[in-house]
C-alpha cells in the first residue's frame, strides 16, 4: 500500500470516528436540555426556562383542555395553573431516549390536589400519573413538546368521576319522574323548582274532593301542594314498582306509606299509619321539564290488587 493511500484511510477513519463522537455529544446535549427542563419545572423557577426553551415554543396535547400553547409565556401560565391545583407537583423521569433532534421520555406526574382544577373541586388526594412526552430541539433550545396521558386514570386516582356521556333522554326522564314523585310525596318542594315546567298541570280525581277541583295549575301551586303534603304526612316512604318511558311520556306504578300528622282518636300511633298506591303519567317538554302529571290513586294500590302483573319488577 502506498504511503499516501495509507494516510488517506487513516484520515477517513478518524473523520468518521469524529462524526460519531459529535453525534453522541449532540444527543447527550439534547438529553441534558430535557433533564434541565424537568429540574427547573420541578423547582417552579419559571424565569430560568428562557435559558433552554425557545420564545416561540409550542406545546401539543389532546389531554389538556383550554387554549393552545404557542409561546414560552403561554407555557409558564399553564404550568402556574397546574401548580395552583397541585402545589407540590413533581415530574419523575423513568426513561429517556434521544435520536436526531428529538428526545422521548417516559415519566410520571406526582402531586396532591389541594386546589380546584377547572370546574373540579379540590380533593386532597394524590396522583402518580404516567405520561409520554416528545421534545424537539432546535439551535440548542427546546422548540416543541408533545405530551399525552390518561385523564380517566388520573381522575380515578383523585376520586373524581370522569365526565359522563350524555344521558339518553328516556333514561333521564325516567330518573326525573321518579325523583319528582318521591319529592312530592315526601314533602320536598325543591323538586318542583328543579323539574316542573312553569305551566305544569297536575290532576288526580281525589283533588276534586280535597280542593273542589281535579286540577292544580302552575309551579307555585304545585310547590305549595308539596309543602302541605309534607306537613300532613310524616315518615313517608315511596316505592316505585314499575317505570315505562315512551317519547315524551313516563308512567310510574308506585306505592306509598306514611303516618298521618293528625293524631287518631285513640292516640295510637299505629292507627295513623296509611298506605295506598297509584299509576301516574308524566309528560315532558323538550327541556326535560314536567308539563303534566296525570294520576289515579287507590287503596289498596295496583300492586296489592294485581301482584302477578308486577312479578318481574
Amino acid at each position: 500500500m502506498r504511503k499516501e493511500t495509507f494516510f488517506a484511510v487513516i484520515a477517513l477513519i478518524v473523520l468518521c470516528v469524529g462524526c460519531e463522537s459529535q453525534q453522541d455529544n449532540d444527543l447527550d446535549a439534547n438529553k441534558n436540555l430535557v433533564w434541565r427542563f424537568v429540574e427547573i419545572s420541578n423547582a417552579a423557577e419559571w424565569d430560568r426556562l428562557a435559558e433552554i426553551v425557545a420564545i416561540d415554543f409550542q406545546r401539543h396535547s389532546t389531554a389538556t383542555a383550554g387554549p393552545p400553547v404557542r409561546s414560552l409565556d403561554d407555557f409558564v401560565s399553564l404550568q402556574k395553573s397546574f401548580l395552583a391545583a397541585f402545589p407540590d407537583q413533581q415530574v419523575r423521569l423513568d426513561n429517556m431516549i434521544s435520536e436526531g433532534s428529538f428526545v422521548a421520555i417516559r415519566a410520571a406526574y406526582l402531586g396532591t390536589q389541594t386546589g380546584p382544577m377547572g370546574n373540579l373541586p379540590a380533593t386532597g388526594m394524590s396522583v402518580d400519573g404516567p405520561f409520554i412526552a416528545f421534545f424537539r430541539i432546535d439551535s440548542g433550545k427546546i422548540a416543541e413538546l408533545w405530551v399525552e396521558w390518561d385523564n380517566v386514570a388520573m381522575l380515578t386516582q383523585l376520586g373524581l368521576s370522569p365526565p359522563m356521556l350524555p344521558e339518553h333522554s328516556d333514561a333521564k326522564r325516567k330518573r326525573l319522574a321518579v325523583e319528582f314523585l318521591r319529592g312530592i310525596y315526601t314533602g320536598d318542594p325543591s323538586v318542583v323548582d328543579q323539574i316542573a315546567a312553569p305551566d305544569i298541570v297536575v290532576s288526580y280525581p281525589i283533588f276534586a274532593e280535597i280542593f273542589k277541583t281535579p286540577v292544580i295549575r302552575g309551579r307555585e301551586a304545585v310547590r305549595d301542594f308539596a309543602i302541605g303534603f309534607g306537613k300532613r304526612w310524616v315518615d313517608a316512604n315511596v316505592t316505585v314498582r314499575h317505570v315505562v318511558a315512551d317519547r315524551d311520556g313516563v308512567v310510574l306504578v308506585w306505592e306509598f306509606q306514611a303516618r298521618s300528622a293528625i293524631p287518631g282518636k285513640s292516640g295510637d300511633a299505629e292507627a295513623t299509619k296509611k298506605a295506598w298506591g297509584g299509576v301516574t303519567l308524566y309528560r315532558f317538554n323538550e327541556a326535560d321539564q314536567i308539563t303534566l302529571e296525570l294520576g289515579e290513586e287507590s287503596t289498596p294500590g295496583p300492586v296489592a290488587r294485581l301482584p302477578a302483573a308486577f312479578d318481574d319488577t
